[in-house]
Parts: structure tokens; C-alpha cells; sequence
């Protein structure tokens, strides 16, 4: 009897553990050679590129914004990463990134993290072509502080 409740829990466990893995999202994380020069659908942009901004977060150093606008002549989403107005990044601390989904954020793909420079005051992810079941996101790591957008 002792030997079957050891069994039974045990079979639970691994159950629970199985059920727990699958139902978690997950994340893909590419380089920013995967991402950028006109990889996977990506188009390099400058990092001082303003679309239209469909959701954004701030803290008190910075301004996360997600845009849409034309790139090549396509509509793209990216992240944009602005210091504070007057103010330029000190070094390359911060970082920004754009996640990509197909199934509405379930699972993504990270583009990025893309490092700020000393003397900008902005930095931008690669652009990713948009298409009707694509899903963006933007992303940011600023003073150990993470900002996320929704996903749009």
C-alpha cells in the first residue's frame, strides 16, 4: 500500500511537471545577426526612426515606445528607446528589443537586446515586416528596471 501511494504520487508530480511545461509561454531569443540586415523578414532602421506610437511605458529616465510605420516601403513594427527629454544616454547600459508572436504573445521570438550608445538619445530594434496574425511587442532593460508594452 506504502509502495502504491509513493507510486501514484509520484506519477502526479510528473504529471503536474508536464502539464506546468506545456502550458507556460515561451520565449525564442535571436541574435541580432538573426535579426537584423534583412534576416527572418527584419530590415535594419536608424536609430532615430519615429513611426506611429501604438503603446508605450516610461520610468523616470526613459520613454519605451512600439511603432508602426513604413520602412522599405513596408508596414513595420519596431521598439524605440528614448532617454528623458534634454537628456542623451551616458553609455551603453540600457538595452531595447521587439518581440515578435504569431499566436497573439503565446510564444515569441526576442529581436535584439540592441545596446544604447554614450551621446544618442535613442536607440531602435530592427523593424519586422507586419502581416495580420503577426503581434508585437516592445522591450526594455533600463537601471535593472524591465518595461514591456502589450502586445499589438
Amino acid at each position: 500500500m506504502h509502495a502504491l501511494r509513493r507510486l501514484t504520487a509520484g506519477l502526479a508530480a510528473v504529471l503536474v511537471a508536464a502539464a506546468v511545461t506545456v502550458a507556460a509561454p515561451s520565449a525564442a531569443f535571436a541574435t541580432k545577426e538573426q535579426c537584423a540586415g534583412g534576416a527572418n523578414g527584419f530590415a535594419d532602421i536608424p536609430d532615430n526612426l519615429v513611426g506611429v506610437t501604438v503603446d508605450q511605458r516610461s520610468n523616470s529616465v526613459t520613454n519605451l515606445h512600439l511603432m508602426f510605420g513604413q520602412v522599405n516601403g513596408q508596414n513595420r513594427g519596431w521598439a524605440l528607446l528614448g532617454s528623458a527629454p534634454g537628456t542623451r544616454f551616458g553609455g551603453d547600459s540600457y538595452l531595447v528589443w521587439m518581440d515578435w508572436s504569431i499566436n497573439g504573445g503565446y510564444s515569441w521570438m526576442q529581436c535584439g537586446p540592441f545596446n544604447s550608445r554614450a551621446g544618442l538619445a535613442t536607440i531602435t530594434s530592427a523593424a519586422k515586416d507586419t502581416h495580420p496574425t503577426y503581434s508585437f511587442r516592445a522591450g526594455a532593460l533600463v537601471n535593472g528596471e524591465l518595461l514591456l508594452t502589450g502586445w499589438h
